[in-house]
């Protein structure tokens, strides 16, 4: 068996965090019911921002920090650990997030390593990644994400791959060639570490 070439990577993966592998949004929305009296659930979000359910971009900044700094420990997480560390044997995978997208919310990516870190998952790099011009121009050959936007992107794409994890946010999005929906981001990693574990099978790795 040649070594060399069993650490060979078959390509680069762009892993969403917030509510792909974390359980995000539905703390924020608890939130910010118990704070205006509301019973709002995440069927209500149908579009990709917060207006569904009556939540300004401020208002969810606000309670998205909080969560993170002061909540974490409630932040389930979504993915299988063993899949997860088992894909990464045949792709570099990367934690991707949208962070960036104004100051504050760059000083969540520390209560995000301290997260990883307690969950058993600290190996992988995080990228912080602007909303302009988005994910898609980062260079990544296969996403695995909630996103509607990035998904659209995506769709345009002749060579990126995206599974796109199912939320209600992102019902309207019709699925192509090359933007597949999951129930999950469990279901992304098992289709892709069964293709890799074939493919390695092929060539007698």
């Amino acid at each position: 068996m040649n070594l060399a070439r069993t650490q060979r990577k078959l390509g680069r993966i762009s892993l969403d965090v917030d509510d792909t592998i974390a359980g995000v949004w539905k703390h924020v929305l608890g939130l910010h019911n118990a704070q205006s009296s509301t019973q709002y659930s995440l069927h209500d979000l149908r579009g990709w921002n917060w207006e569904g359910v009556n939540m300004t971009t401020e208002q969810f900044y606000t309670l998205y920090n909080k969560l993170w700094h002061d909540m974490s420990h409630r932040i389930e997480l979504l993915v299988d650990k063993k899949l997860l560390l088992k894909l990464a044997r045949y792709y570099e995978i990367d934690l991707v997030t949208n962070r960036g997208k104004v100051p504050e919310l760059e000083s969540t990516v520390a209560p995000l390593r301290k997260w990883l870190a307690k969950n058993g998952i600290s190996k992988f790099r995080i990228v912080v990644s602007d909303e302009h011009p988005g994910k898609h121009v980062l260079g990544y050959d296969i996403y695995i994400d909630d996103s509607p936007v990035l998904a659209e992107s995506i769709s345009r794409s002749e060579k990126k791959i995206m599974f796109l994890v199912d939320q209600p946010h992102n019902r309207d999005v019709q699925e192509s060639k090359n933007v597949k929906r999951v129930a999950d981001a469990n279901e992304a990693l098992r289709a892709l570490t069964e293709m890799a574990e074939s493919s390695s099978k092929h060539k007698g790795v």
